[in-house]
């Protein structure tokens, strides 16, 4: 039974990552370094995304619940963006991957908010 794959082109085929099959990997175009920084810059984004949109009303509202509120429904939608274009885009994605990194994003931001919230109020915002 042939792997399925959640993205390849004509030239280079891509495994699938879930694929049970290794034999279909190959390698990535992309360098390690390149990941790392690009990880880098997108959550260097996303953490002042939380705190203008998040932490700042929140700690103007003076409500923690404000804050993870509004962080549970940021971080959704944030990761909503990248799970659900990657399920729309690429055969054979995972929906389980989809379901848990949408429940986890939710989770993580919220609580990142929350903290934040706490650590604006502890500084005296």
């Amino acid at each position: 039974m042939p792997s399925r794959h959640w993205a390849s082109s004509s030239s280079t085929s891509y495994g699938s990552p879930w694929s049970r099959s290794r034999s279909t990997r190959s390698t990535s175009v992309t360098s390690c370094g390149t990941i790392r920084s690009s990880a880098a810059l997108f959550y260097s984004l996303y953490l002042v995304g939380v705190l203008v949109f998040v932490v700042l009303p929140a700690l103007e509202a003076e409500s923690l619940v404000h804050a993870a509120g509004l962080g549970a429904l940021f971080g959704l939608i944030a990761y909503a963006t990248f799970d659900l274009t990657c399920y729309a885009l690429f055969q054979g994605f995972p929906t389980v991957v989809v379901a848990v990194d949408l429940v986890w994003g939710t989770v993580l931001t919220a609580s990142v908010s929350a903290i934040g919230y706490g650590a604006g109020r502890w500084l005296g915002f």
